[in-house]
Parts: structure tokens; C-alpha cells; sequence
């Protein structure tokens, strides 16, 4: 999910971990309790690099498979179990 809607305040951001870069995040409650999901089609626009559960190693499998997008993704029919893993969790989002 790309865009959310809601109100946020500042004691909803978690501070990060490290002291270097300038990163910070909310907490799940967060996105659960006060951010409402805007749905639509342009969610299959979204980079499979953004998917929960993708990391580098991933990423290099959807780029050998030339596998760009959401959408690339849901219309995948090829045989290499981990993609159609990520296939099934998109299934089950909708």
C-alpha cells in the first residue's frame, strides 16, 4: 500500500535505532488505528521492490524474471515458487 489517509502526531513517530542518517518510522498501531489505506489501481503501479518481505536477494529473482511491478506480479505465470509466493499474497490482499 502505497497512500494512506489519517492524522499522525509527532508521539506516533518511532525514533531510530542508530544515532547516524535521518530515518524514522511509524509503529504498526499506528498504520493500523489512525491511516486508512487508499485503494485503488494505482496500487499495481507499485514497485515489487516495495512489497513487505522483499530484500536484495529477492529483488535480483523479480529482475531476472523481469518482474518490475505489482502488476507484473499478478500476471505472472511462470513456475518459480518464491515469485508465486509473493503471487498468493497479493491475492490475498485483495
Amino acid at each position: 500500500m502505497l497512500l494512506h489517509f489519517g492524522w499522525i502526531d509527532h508521539s506516533d513517530w518511532k525514533a531510530q535505532l542508530s544515532q547516524t542518517g535521518q530515518a524514522a518510522g511509524l509503529s504498526e498501531e499506528t498504520y493500523t488505528y489512525k491511516l486508512i489505506p487508499i485503494v485503488g489501481e494505482y496500487r499495481l503501479n507499485t514497485p515489487v521492490t516495495l512489497l513487505k518481505g522483499v530484500g536484495k536477494k529477492t529483488a535480483k529473482i523479480f529482475e531476472a524474471e523481469g518482474i518490475k511491478t505489482v502488476r507484473e506480479l499478478k500476471n505472472y505465470q511462470g513456475n518459480n515458487q518464491k515469485l508465486l509466493e509473493f503471487k498468493q499474497k497479493l491475492e490475498n490482499l485483495e
